[in-house]
């Protein structure tokens, strides 16, 4: 029986494995979807079997969870040697993305019709006979914000035959179809965590198929797609299925602050405002899907932000539910459960890659490096709307309190954007998560990715590794005329990943010293080309502390503040004031926030007790925006 259909029209028989495996491989693998029939790719480390476009479920109603797909003749050949539609989500730029993902979405992955049915997935397992225990799995969710995620632009078959381990990527619903919320019980929304969920269900159900063991399942993603790995291994915990966690430049843990306000923009965009909230939603379930995704993107635009999660019950999927680090540490994710979690060092070029691609009003400025201090300010106000939710003068005045520089002959405004953006986005909030992992006992590893790539889409002002240069490496997709230094470091990041995914540990196999990241010591493993001056190092994140601290504990106090006393522009006012009479960094106005919004007469008689309670307050904080303080 014919086993795949490989890329130039050459057929493997299968029959050649018999005997090995246990007679695992004489057939097609048999799965739920059917007798998968796959193509073979060629690899530097070996052939992989690619079985792509696998349905893994469905959705009967739009906005509704998805239903498990199971054919009814699971004997019956089903052919899976091509990509499937891509979920409705913003089209691909290839000039923003790095060369090897870019190539592949000119080359037509990235230009497939999009579709409303898309709930797809693609297995890339090394075609040779599986040893007798099977092979580690990995679940990869794409992630490029909440409206962008497109398997078809990744290609991981590298990562699976160096590693030797199965690497399995899916599609989830993006935007308004993923994420639409009322913020109650009449639609919690979280489509695409339930889409998250499925397709983790699937896979441990399927592994064995492929010759994989179910028991080693590694559930991992790359920023958005990090935030819904962790949000479905919460939602999982009932039944736990992923026994190791892959987060790579995971940190925009944000919810919807107002999902029903949402709701009724898009509404009214589509003209499906309805006295009862149900016809809302049976409206919107009628309009087309190209329609509402249009519609969704306009109001995306109009205010970046709507479309995310709504929140998670650790254990009971979709809800009113809790922060994934406050989650952390109460011990949600359990000790048991290993983490890998990593970024690059210049994450903060994310922000770049939204302003070029978006064209606006900043993108000549950060282009030209002519960013004012108002520039800056305006900047940092639109990013904490973005991603918090929250424009309030006394945040923004606080914010760029903290991150500018106090001495003229070091202003750069353009690079304290970056840094800036990188610790909102991800740097931050990764830190204060492995932090609360470590605490709780879990055994957690950290990584920076810190090179520069030979062929980069960023700007040569982007000094370090930006956001997804990573990619190619981890996954194993640099080409073949890469520099020797450059496939070096990709093969030690593969044997990193590989490692953990198998054994829960980047040690086991690869001769690195590589420390766990505990509270005591925090060690932080640098990846870069040999010779670097950062190669090789292990460092700590102690670099990272005066972040974790700001928006861990001065920001939330400051939240708090601004939600008792409703005083936003009055408290901004003062703070600035506060701000320009004080050396760096102890102006701290967080406890001046609050007790201003009892007693406007009193604010300069406080400003001292704000300056002397400022390490009080820096330590207090119970994590950036948990449930409890995300303002309504």
């Amino acid at each position: 029986m014919d086993f795949f259909r490989s890329e130039r029209g050459c057929r493997v028989v299968a029959g050649a494995w018999a005997g090995a495996g246990a007679g695992l491989w004489e057939r097609e693998p048999l799965t739920a979807a059917g007798s998968l029939r796959g193509r073979v790719q060629r690899t530097p480390h070996g052939p992989v079997a690619q079985f792509l476009g696998v349905r893994y479920a469905a959705v009967e109603r739009r906005f509704d969870a998805p239903r498990p797909h199971r054919v009814p003749d699971p004997a019956r050949v089903v052919d899976a040697d091509a990509f499937a539609p891509a979920c409705h989500q913003a089209p691909a730029r290839p000039h923003l993305l790095t060369p090897q993902v870019a190539e592949r979405a000119g080359a037509g992955a990235g230009e497939r019709a999009p579709a409303e049915d898309c709930l797809f997935l693609n297995v890339f397992a090394p075609a040779s006979p599986p040893p007798p225990a099977g092979r580690a799995v990995l679940l990869w969710l794409p992630g490029d914000g909440f409206s962008a995620a497109d398997p078809a632009l990744l290609d991981p078959s590298a990562l699976a035959a160096r590693a030797d381990i199965i690497v399995v990527t899916a599609a989830y619903r993006l935007g308004a179809l993923g994420f639409l919320s009322a913020g109650n019980a009449s639609l919690w929304g979280n489509a695409a965590l339930a889409d998250a969920s499925e397709a983790l269900r699937w896979v441990a159900a399927n592994a064995a198929a492929f010759g994989g063991d179910a028991r080693r399942l590694a559930l991992g993603g790359r920023f958005t797609g990090a935030v819904l790995a962790a949000l479905a291994a919460l939602a999982t915990q009932a039944q736990p299925l992923a026994t190791r966690l892959l987060l790579q430049s995971a940190g925009p843990f944000a919810f919807q602050q107002d999902p029903a306000n949402n709701t009724a923009a898009l509404a009214a965009r589509l003209g499906c405002q309805r006295a009862d909230f149900q016809q809302t939603v049976s409206c919107l379930r009628g309009v087309p899907a190209s329609e509402l995704w249009a519609a969704g993107a306009a109001a995306e635009a109009e205010r970046p932000g709507r479309w995310a999660p709504v929140g998670v019950s650790a254990g009971g999927g979709a809800g009113a539910g809790v922060d994934v680090v406050r989650a952390a540490r109460r011990g949600a994710f359990g000790a048991a459960l290993p983490v890998l979690v990593g970024e690059t060092s210049n994450e903060g070029a994310l922000c770049l890659l939204h302003h070029f691609a978006l064209e606006t009003a900043f993108a000549p400025a950060l282009q030209a490096d002519n960013v004012t201090r108002k520039d800056f300010a305006q900047l940092v106000r639109e990013h904490l709307l973005i991603l918090l939710n929250v424009g309030d003068q006394a945040l923004v005045d606080a914010a760029t309190h903290e991150y500018k520089v106090w001495s003229d002959s070091g202003r750069n405004f353009r690079a304290l954007f970056l840094r800036f953006c990188g610790v909102l986005y991800v740097r931050a909030r990764a830190e204060q998560l492995a932090r609360a992992l470590a605490k709780k006992g879990a055994r957690v590893w950290r990584y920076e990715f810190a090179h520069s790539p030979s062929a980069s889409p960023h700007a040569a002002f982007v000094a370090g590794a930006a956001h997804g240069d990573e990619v190619p490496f981890a996954l194993g997709m640099l080409p073949a005329d890469a520099p020797a230094a450059e496939r070096d470091l990709a093969d030690r990041l593969m044997d990193a990943w590989g490692n953990f995914v198998a054994y829960g540990n980047p040690n086991v196999d690869s001769g690195e010293d590589w420390p766990q990241f505990v509270d005591a010591s925090r060690r932080l493993r640098v990846f870069d080309v040999v010779g670097a001056p950062a190669a090789a190092a292990n460092r700590t994140t102690d670099f990272l502390s005066q972040d974790v601290d700001f928006w861990g504990g001065v920001v939330p106090s400051l939240l708090r503040g601004l939600q008792r006393g409703g005083g936003g522009k009055a408290q901004g006012r003062a703070c600035a004031k506060a701000q320009k009479s004080n050396p760096p960094r102890t102006g701290d106005c967080s406890a001046l926030s609050a007790l201003i919004a009892l007693s406007i007469i009193l604010a300069c008689a406080l400003l001292l007790i704000g300056v002397y309670l400022v390490q009080t307050l820096r330590g207090a904080g119970k994590g950036l925006l948990s449930q409890e303080h995300v303002p309504q």
